[in-house]
């Protein structure tokens, strides 16, 4: 269950519990904390403690038909963008790539800060953040939820190592030189402190190095950054974004004085020391251990207009929404921005708002033999009696039979979740749906008169797909036309003229694929974010670029020719032509390479093919770039 979940929304506990055991599988068992006396965070003289570029695509063309003898060679480090011409990041871009490997922690006992230090998914951290959980959830970008496995801790230093279960490499920060850091160096302090009242939102904030302390044979830093409950586990980065420490404690007062601007960090060159250990499973405990941040407890309420009534949202932005599709693909539904999923069984899948108030929960049961009304009596009369046996009551507002968007035989039941504990009275949305025999309850919960994420929910419900209609099939690959076609790159802002037998591969935007259905003739539409370049420099980019390629294939790079032409649309360009050549592997190509410039965007259409086929090829690519025009 996921661990933002406020107590005003305690009834959903049994009514997870219950839905799971009417599912055929059984849910996931909660996180349990280690069966040891309790510990306690290292004593700290009164301190209060806290609680990557993108992957260069490889452009691999794979020729179909009948193929000359040797292929020809093709763009293999291609950039997505351009390096800037600036000669050092900003202090606002440094923040912005760190934040990113920057990840909040959860526990049933509150929250703090982390981040990823290795690609792979293993993330640091105070070990009092972790407390005694051997799993804990740890989101990432206020999207992508994760259940972390705590696999090292060493309470006596306060420091935690988890692993994640990722698919792909994660962004993550680099370890800085601690014999290169000393007082007066600047640094910024990255977390999520005070989370129940800030949100969860990454707070910054800046500072310098005060000094650099050792206590009881720990190494720190100290700073004046801010650093406050939650930010705990956090780093604290130098000005080139890698990582001088992880944020702990700070002092508050010295006997009966009040003490400001006096943070410490764990020295990340002592973190560094024992990172083999922990990741290798070494555990190290202590006596108590400090509690971390509670979670938010007040809710958000929904916006108000003058008269004191809840102001109307008629409509909703769509911009930023994702489709989610089952672990099983029998269903899908479109995802809210920001929203986080749970889906560790994904016979009941958990969806919430990232400030915790709005909830969603899904269940499959399998093949239900019978008609809807009797799949509804049940699930209806299995949740009554679970409420009941909790203490909770609902009040039945409707229900109904209703015509659901995707077709499927629905009904929908609403209801009211009484107020709890002084928390808002909840309205509650049951969609029970039978899709190819197979049994759905969708619910959604969210504060009575929160009308923008009822609008949310609702439209989330109503996006619910399942059975043939779940996964959209994928798009038929473009059939090559007899007929020169236009093709319009929307997202690049231009159009091109395809000869016929061309056909684009348009999977990246910034770099469209236009191939023929047979040999080894290729041509690349490359767009670039290009502030700060001149068309020179932009051609100059190029020709190191592909000197770059022909040495990472072993080629040799020759430049035959380079000249300032005007092209058939009015526009000036750099033509270049060069070959590659001396390989066994890859026959003798040749290049025509024209540069563009408008704006601050870049483009290089590159024609590329054996030298023995260009009568064959070089019509059709240089007709081609012919036809280009900015949109």
């Amino acid at each position: 269950m996921c661990v933002i979940l406020t107590h005003r929304l305690l009834w959903l506990v049994g009514l997870a519990a219950l839905l799971v055991a009417c599912a055929q599988p059984s849910a996931q068992p909660a996180a349990t904390a280690v069966p040891t006396a309790a510990p306690t965070a290292k004593p700290r003289a009164e301190n209060t403690p806290t609680s990557a570029p993108e992957p260069t695509p490889t452009f691999t063309p794979v020729p179909t038909g009948t193929p000359v003898p040797t292929p020809i060679p093709s763009p293999t480090t291609q950039p997505p963008s351009l390096p800037s011409p600036t000669p050092q990041p900003t202090l606002k871009e440094i923040i912005a790539e760190a934040s990113a490997a920057v990840v909040r922690i959860e526990t049933a006992d509150g929250s703090g800060s982390g981040f990823i230090f290795d690609p792979g998914g293993w993330v640091l951290t105070n070990a009092h953040v972790v407390g005694r959980f051997e799993e804990v959830e740890v989101i990432l970008g206020r999207r992508f939820t994760y259940t972390g496995t705590v696999v090292g801790i060493d309470e006596e230093a306060d420091i935690a190592v988890i692993k994640l279960d990722v698919a792909a490499e994660v962004p993550s920060l680099k370890f800085a030189d601690i014999s290169q850091v000393g007082p007066g160096d600047e640094v910024i302090a990255i977390g999520y402190p005070l989370s129940n009242i800030l949100g969860t939102d990454p707070t910054i904030s800046r500072g310098v190095v005060s000094a650099l302390r050792t206590y009881l044979d720990i190494e720190y830093v100290q700073t004046d950054a801010a650093i406050n409950p939650g930010n705990s586990g956090g780093p604290l980065v130098n000005s080139r974004g890698q990582v001088v420490g992880i944020n702990t404690a700070k002092l508050e007062f010295a006997g009966d004085v009040s003490v400001e601007g006096v943070g410490f960090a764990i020295s990340i060159g002592f973190v560094d020391e024992l990172v083999p250990f922990l990741k290798a499973g070494g555990v190290v405990r202590v006596e108590g251990l400090a509690t971390p941040t509670p979670r938010r407890a007040t809710p958000t309420p929904a916006p108000r207009r003058e008269d004191g009534a809840s102001a109307p949202v008629e409509t909703l932005d769509d911009s930023g929404w994702e489709t989610y599709v089952s672990q099983s693909e029998t269903y899908s539904i479109n995802l809210a921005p920001d929203w986080l999923v749970d889906d560790l069984d994904p016979t009941l899948v958990l969806m919430s708002s990232s400030d915790g108030y709005s909830l969603m929960l899904l269940n499959s049961f399998g093949v239900f033999q019978g008609p809807l009304d009797a799949f509804v009596d049940l699930q209806l009369d299995a949740l009554y009696g679970s409420l009941e046996g909790d203490g909770l009551s609902v009040e039945l507002l409707a229900r109904e039979e209703v015509e659901h968007a995707s077709g499927l035989s629905t009904v929908k039941v609403t209801l009211r979740g009484a107020e709890y504990q002084g928390e808002c009275a909840t309205f509650i949305t049951y969609y029970i749906l039978l899709a190819d025999a197979y049994g759905y309850a969708l619910t959604s919960v969210a504060c009575e008169g929160d009308t923008f994420n009822l609008l949310v929910t609702e439209t989330m419900l109503q996006s619910f797909r399942a059975g043939a209609g779940a996964v959209e099939p994928p798009t038929p690959e473009p059939e090559p036309s007899s007929e020169w076609q236009t093709f319009v790159n929307e997202e690049a802002r231009y159009a091109i003229d395809l000869a016929p037998g061309w056909v684009a591969n348009t999977a990246d935007p910034t770099y469209v694929d236009v191939s023929r259905d047979e040999g080894f003739g290729r041509f690349y539409v490359f767009h670039y974010d290009a502030t700060g370049f001149t068309l020179d420099t932009l051609a100059d980019w190029q020709v190191g670029s592909s000197q770059d390629e022909a040495a990472s294939l072993a080629l040799e790079f020759e430049l035959v020719g380079r000249s300032e032409i005007e092209h058939p649309s009015g526009l000036p360009a750099t033509e270049l032509v060069f070959t590659f050549t001396g390989s066994a592997e890859f026959c003798d190509s040749y290049s025509r390479a024209l540069v563009f410039l408008v704006d601050t965007s870049g483009y290089v259409l590159l024609g590329r093919s054996c030298e023995t086929d260009l009568d064959f090829y070089f019509s059709d690519i240089e007709a081609m770039q012919d036809t280009f025009r900015p949109e």
